[in-house]
């Protein structure tokens, strides 16, 4: 069972949103796993994906951006941030993935996806097994 702390402080993202959060530090902080966005993720020559989407997708990815640089300031919260890759689709479930870091993960066909019931699977078992706390990572064929 997780403790929460009795200290909470207020976050604000662009100044529009403030939420309070308990606080706490090591194994006491409270765990987050963010499902975060695709823009934020690098291509293989290093740009930022979020250069390159639709205008009307635009806002959404800087927030995204935003807010995973927000988080890596953060120590008072054990977070983890989920970037997907460029597609995620109904499918089969294959059971396997890959699990990158910053680099948006493309398959030997060239394309960026996953199935929502991988996708789905990588993220139970990031909550389950955490191994990128304080970290974003990113999963794909």
């Amino acid at each position: 069972m997780h403790k929460l702390g009795r200290t909470s402080r207020k976050v604000g993202f662009a100044g529009k949103t403030e939420f309070s959060h308990p606080t706490g530090s090591g194994e006491d902080a409270p765990p987050l796993v963010v499902v975060g966005g695709v823009g934020s993720l690098r291509d293989a020559e290093g740009r930022l994906l979020l250069e390159r989407v639709p205008e009307e997708r635009r806002a959404e990815n800087v927030g995204q951006k935003a807010a995973l640089d927000f988080y890596r300031t953060v120590s008072d919260v054990r977070w983890t941030y989920v970037s997907p890759p460029g597609r995620i689709e109904p499918g089969e479930r294959c059971g396997t993935y890959r699990v990158g870091v910053d680099e948006l993960l493309v398959g030997a066909d060239d394309v960026s996806a996953i199935s929502m019931e991988d996708y789905a699977v990588a993220l139970v078992d990031e909550i389950e097994t955490p191994r990128h706390v304080g970290r974003r990572f990113t999963v794909g064929y």
